[in-house]
């Protein structure tokens, strides 16, 4: 757990500016909840909180319709940091914690001020609104919603922006790339070897959301140090396949040892092509190049 975040609600302070939500991704409209309790805790002199939930609530409510993470637990956290909430309290969705009354809450918060999105409910049931709180003395600011190309931003949009390998629209409505944070580890060093295109193997996280299979244009991240990439996701099925899919980057005039290292892949721009077998590796290797050339015209 990085600095700055319990993992109870009892460590926030009864009298902070807390955001309030399942801020999985935190895309526009959660940044626009997080801003407003900064904000309103810096000219108030208090202190301003994020209470947000470690993993989705459906993950215990209805596993089988639970969605995957937009992002992984640290970038989200560095994220919330980087709108104003250094202070975060991640609670785990349990069955102890579905059962709280609304009542309760509401009573463990009577002297702080909230902010949250037009369809925040919590307690048991979901019974408690801001309204329900408002009639308790309980200030309470709701932001309305954010919108993408005319449309409502929401978690599920990105989603399925992301599954389509729409990248490009899925950081618009994050207002931030789409990231993937990972080790790198060893592969079987088959683009060195037989290739000569040297790539950094970084596997899937099975709880984030994931692209289509294929290539992309993408930055790599790791220290100061900032790379325009060539992102294969997927299996390698012209290379006699990966036992599951992951991220193999190319860095663009990169040279030099990453293994061990975290590395992260920032998205923003949408699929360049998808996965596909090659009959030999002499046109995978020129597909590889002309992949190459095509993310340097993109990211340049």
């Amino acid at each position: 757990m990085q600095p700055g975040v319990v993992t109870a609600l009892a460590s926030v302070p009864s009298a902070a500016m807390i955001a309030v939500g399942a801020f999985d991704g935190v895309h526009r409209g959660h940044r626009a909840i997080l801003r407003a309790a900064a904000e309103a805790a810096a000219a108030a002199g208090r202190e301003a909180w994020a209470v947000t939930f470690d993993g989705h609530p459906l993950a215990l409510l209805d596993p089988a319709r639970a969605p995957r993470r937009i992002l992984g637990p640290d970038e989200e956290f560095r994220r919330l940091a980087a709108a104003g909430i250094p202070r975060i309290a991640c609670l785990k969705f349990t069955a102890a914690l579905a059962a709280v009354e609304a009542e309760a809450f509401a009573e463990r918060f009577r002297e702080a001020s909230l902010f949250c999105g037009e369809d925040w409910r919590f307690g048991r049931g979901a019974r408690g609104t801001p309204a329900f709180l408002r009639a308790r003395g309980i200030a309470v600011t709701v932001l309305p919603y954010a919108e993408y190309r005319g449309e409502r931003i929401s978690s599920t949009a990105i989603r399925a922006a992301v599954a389509d390998g729409r990248l490009d629209d899925a950081a618009g409505m994050l207002g931030a790339p789409w990231s993937v944070v990972g080790t790198v580890v060893h592969g079987r060093h088959l683009a060195t070897d037989r290739l000569g295109v040297p790539t950094l193997n970084i596997p899937a996280d099975p709880l984030q959301a994931a692209p289509p299979r294929g290539v992309y244009p993408a930055w790599a991240r790791f220290g100061r140090e900032r790379w325009p990439a060539v992102v294969n996701f997927g299996t390698a099925p012209s290379l006699k396949g990966e036992p599951i899919p992951l991220y193999e980057a190319h860095l663009i005039g990169f040279e030099g040892d990453l293994y061990g290292r975290t590395v992260t892949l920032d998205f923003d721009r949408a699929i360049l092509r998808r996965e596909c077998r090659f009959d030999s590796f002499e046109a995978l290797r020129a597909r590889i190049l002309a992949d190459r050339e095509a993310v340097k015209g993109l990211l340049r």
